[in-house]
């Protein structure tokens, strides 16, 4: 595990707990039936929506077959007949021969996504899983190796040295930064701007619109282009080279390709505003009570949305956190970015 390493933010389904269903299990008491039992029972009570379980588990060498999938919350008299009625086959229909008593089990409800979620899964029954490699990095802090967290620290500390002199100057530290990971370069460096009377003015959106700045598009921030990267406004000219000529190359839409780096977590507002931007990655120091990306709602990966990108808190979050801490005015009136 690399120290300091950012905390990825994923979707609940890798986090949360999966849900066990009743199914009718029975165990096999003569194992030359299994197969023929398998075939039958697969013909006559397909395992529909549970075809990640294996329908026949082995238990120290004694085998347990799910007879019946269940409907969710079936009620006791119905179950109890459900039960006699197996119970008649396996007395009367020669196609159940081999078949013991049956009993209601547990068995999850849908596949296991995470290392976690499967180990817990097959203490109930036996679950067919596929683990993605890169989710288990994420989960175990192994994502990103030695060189790429010298970067991401770098970038934090650019969030906050701005955010300082923010500060400094009497505003708020609510900052961002955006990058291109090709070369490490910054593009864009914003500062809250709703002290100015126009709440809209986050951080955030105020960093989207220097980046389209960048880009050649108009935009409602009065800021040049910056010459030197130590003011608190900023965006790189990307339309003319040094010798005056305009640049005539394609370039991609707004924040395709690029990282963001926040002090805290965007609002809601912001959120979308980066799914719509195409943003590449964005990693934040403090999380916030009205958040987008961990929070409150994931916007990042909602799947409604037709963009989703990475989210991570992290490095250098403990310094963040003093930094709000710190400063009156953002922990008293100001939550997300």
């Amino acid at each position: 595990m690399v120290v300091d390493h950012p905390e990825a933010i994923l979707h609940d389904r890798f986090t949360e707990n999966i849900v066990m269903i009743d199914v009718i299990a029975a165990p096999i008491v003569d194992k030359s039936f299994a197969s023929r039992l398998l075939r039958t029972l697969s013909l006559r009570y397909p395992m529909t929506g549970l075809s990640h379980l294996k329908r026949i588990k082995n238990i120290s060498n004694r085998l347990q077959i799910i007879v019946v999938p269940l409907n969710n919350n079936e009620e006791p008299v119905v179950l109890k007949n459900i039960i006699k009625n197996i119970c008649n086959l396996i007395s009367e229909d020669t196609n159940f021969k081999g078949l013991g008593s049956p009993f209601v089990c547990k068995v999850p409800s849908i596949p296991p996504l995470t290392v976690f979620q499967y180990q817990s899964c097959v203490e109930f029954w036996p679950t067919q899983f596929r683990e993605d490699k890169i989710i288990t990095r994420l989960m175990k802090h192994q994502y990103f190796d030695s060189n790429s967290m010298a970067i991401h620290r770098k970038n934090m500390q650019r969030v906050l040295d701005l955010g300082q002199s923010a500060v400094d100057l009497g505003l708020t530290p609510l900052v961002a930064v955006v990058i291109d990971p090709k070369d490490d370069s910054v593009i864009a460096k914003a500062v809250d701007l709703r002290h100015l009377g126009q709440c809209v003015h986050h951080c955030v959106m105020v960093a989207i619109d220097l980046v389209a700045m960048s880009q050649g598009c108009p935009g409602v921030i009065n800021v040049s282009p910056g010459i030197v990267e130590d003011t608190l406004m900023y965006y790189r000219d990307s339309i003319h080279s040094p010798t005056g000529d305009t640049k005539t190359e394609s370039r991609p839409y707004l924040c395709t390709s690029l990282d963001l780096y926040l002090l805290m977590e965007p609002c809601v507002m912001c959120s979308m505003a980066l799914v719509h931007s195409r943003i590449n990655r964005v990693f934040y120091g403090c999380h916030s009570t009205e958040g987008g990306l961990g929070s409150g709602y994931k916007i990042h990966v909602e799947p409604a949305l037709n963009h989703h990108f990475q989210a991570f808190q992290g490095p250098l979050v403990k310094e963040c956190q003093n930094l709000v801490k710190n400063d009156k005015l953002t922990s008293s009136s100001i939550t997300a970015v």
